[in-house]
């Protein structure tokens, strides 16, 4: 919950239980509730459901370590998931976006899915807005390569590899290409 409130986020209550949060949303009505799964009392769909009964206003923000779990809590109605992996920043903006009832899919999970689907489709579910060309370059820089040898190995020019690393570092919201590598192999990529 550190990370919340470091990010700006004001915690009403904990709860040890899914039957436990459910009480608190009602009394609290929070925006989001946080929920890390498995729960002991709730599996992840039923807990999604109670929360959407008791109060549909709220945010429902799912994390977990395995992602058919945080797949089967959005198919129940989390507005945001995040693996448990996620770094602090994914984290708060999944919370401020299920806030704005928006939805947001941890990064890593969108690439995770974007990497099991076919060729074809796979524009439609990239990470972070990330193009298939800027993620085609952000997998190459953890190895290390220069603009010149990432433009050789896909075939463009090194003015295209440029653009795109400034393009993905302005989209993941990171400052250098360390930073940038280091995004990459969070996302998978790499």
């Amino acid at each position: 919950m550190r990370v919340l409130t470091m990010g700006g986020c004001r915690v009403l209550g904990e709860a040890a239980t899914g039957r436990n949060a459910v009480d608190l949303v009602r009394a609290v009505a929070p925006d989001v509730v946080v929920a890390e799964v498995p729960l002991p009392d709730l599996g992840t769909p039923e807990f999604c459901r109670a929360v959407t009964e008791t109060r549909a206003e709220t945010g429902i923000v799912v994390f977990s370590g395995r992602h058919e779990r945080l797949l089967d809590a959005f198919a129940a109605g989390a507005r945001a998931v995040v693996t448990k992996r996620a770094y602090g920043g994914v984290f708060v903006d999944a919370v401020r976006a299920a806030a704005a009832g928006a939805t947001f899919i941890d990064p890593a999970l969108a690439t995770a899915a974007w990497l099991a689907a076919p060729p074809g489709s796979r524009k439609a579910i990239s990470p972070a807005g990330l193009t298939v060309q800027e993620l085609r370059v952000l997998a190459l820089l953890p190895k290390g390569l220069t603009n010149e040898q990432i433009a050789v190995q896909l075939h463009v020019s090194r003015d295209t590899v440029k653009t795109h690393v400034a393009n993905a570092q302005r989209k993941l919201r990171v400052q250098s290409r360390t930073e940038a590598a280091v995004a990459a192999l969070q996302l998978g990529l790499g």
